[in-house]
């Protein structure tokens, strides 16, 4: 088994921080993150509400963003807890990359700067 670097640890708990500071100071419509669990800053929830006049009006999509203790320096994995038919989304399997994050990317969020943050989570 790998031993963690105290000194990524730190960082990344430093930055894990300062980012849900930012989203809690400056939340970002048709989104809601939360910790899983208070005392552990790596497992995020996160709660993505469709945006109007898009394909996914109305949609309420619940996954789980799970950050390694080397972050930033190794992405998160990214699972969907909202079943869904999707080519690229698997039951029970986190994901790394996700076609399907993509396409809310393009074709929800590509005008509003204000979901830079998000984007730059979900996206990596």
């Amino acid at each position: 088994m790998a031993q963690h670097d105290p000194s990524h640890v730190a960082s990344s708990q430093k930055a894990l921080m300062l980012e849900m500071k930012s989203l809690q100071e400056e939340p970002v419509e048709g989104f809601k993150i939360t910790l899983v669990d208070e005392a552990d800053l790596y497992n995020w929830e996160v709660a993505i509400f469709g945006p109007p006049n898009t394909h996914y009006e109305g949609g309420y999509f619940k996954a789980r963003i799970k950050f390694p203790t080397d972050y930033p320096y190794s992405p998160p994995a990214f699972r969907f807890l909202t079943k869904m038919w999707h080519p690229n989304i698997y039951e029970v399997k986190y994901h790394s990359q996700n076609s399907l994050l993509f396409c809310l990317y393009v074709t929800c969020f590509k005008t509003p700067p204000q979901y830079s943050e998000i984007r730059r989570l979900l996206l990596f």
